[in-house]
């Protein structure tokens, strides 16, 4: 069982700012997070940010991202799901790090949660070469070599670090995503202290194909209080859901009968930051079904295999645009 107490410390960057009450919508909405909160209206390394490729720099060094895990217990390590009235959260119970990406250190996994809109027009936070997805996933971790939880790192200068992926909607099915979404109809109800424990998996298998691919950036929450304490990996290659998934978000509530939709901040001014950028020119992707999901960390649990003509294909198309573009 699962200690109110490590759930409140899951509950993580959404319970800062409880104590004055925010939201996305009306008279607490996020246009008036700054009358609460200092950091939302006068920081200047707030996030989201519009990423533009043309405009970043590209930086050699960032290298791969590393997710590790070791010695999962199925009885002692849990994953948990919660609908905080801002998100869905699953919350992460077990020794899952993060390391390389020129990151500085070794981060510990504490919860990941979304973003979604209304409509696939809109629903990620950060924006990318002028276009918002349908939704936006975030991993929270904290740096666990100077830090013992997520509280403590929280108002610290890179004490936290975020990774970012997009997610797109197409006509496949994401299996990765089930463990999350077969049990959020019992949470369809805004509850912080109502978890449900869901079955622990790989939390690669969340990430995009290429994990070398992505922008690096200083910045804040994206919640209040907005600290800006955060490195941002935001990855450069989507996601997919299919859209009966993306659904399935959409039926979450935040307050009686009304929908968890659009929880999103938009995007904030960039002002005297560098973006890096971890490729050295704009990529151009060819999606097909089981190749643009990402390569397993245990080569020997592959979640999705691909044919070698699929792989030829795939690299043709990319070469074929490359010279005639």
């Amino acid at each position: 069982m699962i200690s109110t107490g490590h759930l409140l410390v899951c509950f993580g960057l959404f319970a800062f700012a409880s104590g004055a009450g925010w939201g996305y919508h009306g008279a607490h909405g996020k246009g008036h997070w700054g009358e609460s909160y200092s950091h939302c209206g006068l920081g200047k390394k707030q996030s989201p940010i519009h990423l533009q490729t043309a405009t970043s720099e590209y930086k050699e060094s960032l290298a791969n991202l590393h997710f590790e895990h070791h010695n999962i217990d199925k009885e002692k390590d849990k994953f948990f799901i919660f609908n905080n009235g801002h998100t869905l959260q699953l919350g992460v119970h077990a020794d899952f790090v993060i390391k390389g990406g020129s990151l500085g250190g070794t981060y510990k996994i504490a919860q990941l949660h979304f973003h979604w809109g209304k409509t696939d027009a809109q629903g990620s936070e950060h924006h990318k070469d002028h276009k918002a997805y349908p939704l936006e996933m975030h991993i929270v971790s904290y740096d666990s070599e100077k830090y013992n939880s997520l509280g403590e790192a929280v108002g610290k200068d890179e004490g936290i670090a975020v990774i970012g992926v997009f997610f797109k909607v197409n006509d496949h099915h994401n299996k990765h995503l089930d463990p999350i979404l077969h049990h959020i109809d019992a949470v369809q109800h805004p509850d912080a202290l109502h978890h449900v424990e869901v079955p622990v998996f790989n939390l690669q298998y969340l990430l995009p194909h290429h994990t070398k691919y992505y922008f690096r950036y200083h910045g804040s929450l994206t919640t209040p209080g907005c600290n800006e304490t955060v490195l941002w990996t935001v990855m450069d290659m989507p996601q997919f859901l299919g859209g009966p998934q993306l659904e399935k978000f959409r039926t979450l509530l935040e307050g009686p009968n009304t929908p968890l939709v659009d929880n999103f901040r938009d995007p904030q001014p960039i002002n005297d930051r560098t973006i890096y950028r971890s490729f050295p020119h704009q990529l151009e992707y060819v999606i097909i079904q089981d190749v643009v999901v990402n390569e397993a960390a245990d080569s020997a649990a592959p979640h999705n295999q691909f044919s070698y003509i699929q792989l030829a294909l795939a690299l043709t198309t990319a070469a074929l645009f490359w010279f005639t573009h």
